[in-house]
This record gives structure tokens, C-alpha cells and sequence, in this order.
């Protein structure tokens, strides 16, 4: 059996993959794609650069491991170029979330796209079914579970994890599958 590559997602995925492998290679990549307020002026790209970029194999596993699980969901149900909006445009404003936030430290990852994916398939479908250590429970609860979570680290927050570009990134997501949903007629 032949799986379709051709999906946006596998793109995303390959591309986090590459750039992590970049960081492990140089250090001179991380200095100037990841998202620091005092250089941002200077080097706008890093709202979107810093997406592609991971602190850990971790950090890139589980992020890749939600992308594919929601990412060609999505793709499939809105296509190629709702999908690659979607992820840039949740992406760049969980970063300006992590900005606001958390001025003074660096921050990386693609967990505001991530999370902008949820949040427009939670919109979209909420009842899919989502197996979580063996359950299957739908999408909607595993939602409001994740983003009450990053809500109590925005308020109690613990070193490393950017609380607010993911409840930016989920909302956003939410908001343009409801744009979609309007402009189109999805059902």
C-alpha cells in the first residue's frame, strides 16, 4: 500500500524534522530563527522561523506527533491551502502571544500552529474520536481539558513551555475553522 506524500503536513513535518537536525549540526541556526523580542526588528522572519524549531527530540516528537494525528485530519477536510493558512497564521500568533508574555526569553517551537490545527478540527469535528492512554474519548473534551491546562500555566506557569501561544494559537485556530465554516458551507 502507497500512502500519498503529497499532503502539506508531511511538508511541515519535514521541514521540523530538517531544521531540528540544523540545530543539533549549528548553533549559529537557533541564533537567528528563534523568536527573541530584541532582535525581532531586525529579523521579523522569526515569528515564523521559530515554528520550525525544537529545544528537545522530545519537544519535536511530540509536536510532529500531534501534527500528523490532527494536521492531515484537517487537511483533508479543508484542504492544502485553508490548511497551510491556517497553521502559519496560528503559528505567528501563538508566537505574538509568546511575545506579550514572555518578552524576555527566547522562545521556539511549533506548538501555536499545533495547537491552531486542534483548535480549527475541534471546531470543525468536534466529536471525532481521539484514542488518549487507550480511551477513546471525542476531540471536543481532550479540547477543553488541554486548554484549561495551558490557561492554569499562563496563571502558574512552569519554566519552558509557552502556555499562551498555545490558548492563542487554539483560539485563533477556532476562529478561522468558524470563518471557513461561514465562507463555505462546511458541514
Amino acid at each position: 500500500m502507497r500512502v500519498n506524500t503529497n499532503y502539506i503536513t508531511f511538508k511541515l513535518f519535514g521541514l521540523n524534522v530538517l531544521f531540528y537536525t540544523l540545530q543539533q549540526i549549528t548553533p549559529l541556526i537557533e541564533n537567528l530563527f528563534i523568536l527573541y523580542l530584541p532582535h525581532l526588528s531586525s529579523r521579523p522572519w522569526m515569528l515564523i522561523s521559530a515554528m520550525f524549531l525544537h529545544g528537545s527530540l522530545n519537544h519535536l516528537f511530540q509536536n510532529m506527533f500531534a501534527l500528523l494525528m490532527f494536521g492531515l485530519t484537517l487537511e483533508q477536510i479543508i484542504g492544502k491551502t485553508k490548511f497551510l493558512s491556517v497553521y502559519l497564521v496560528t503559528g505567528i500568533i501563538g508566537n505574538i502571544a509568546g511575545l506579550i508574555f514572555y518578552p524576555a526569553i527566547p522562545s521556539l517551537g511549533a506548538s501555536g500552529a499545533i495547537m491552531g490545527v486542534i483548535g480549527a478540527l475541534t471546531l470543525l469535528r468536534p466529536f471525532t474520536i481521539v484514542y488518549f492512554v487507550g480511551l477513546p474519548l471525542p476531540l471536543l473534551f481532550l479540547s477543553i481539558a488541554w486548554i484549561l491546562i495551558d490557561l492554569t500555566g499562563m496563571i502558574f506557569p512552569e519554566p519552558g513551555i509557552g502556555y499562551a501561544a498555545h490558548v492563542f494559537g487554539f483560539f485563533s485556530g477556532v476562529f478561522i475553522a468558524k470563518y471557513i465554516l461561514k465562507r463555505n458551507n462546511y458541514y
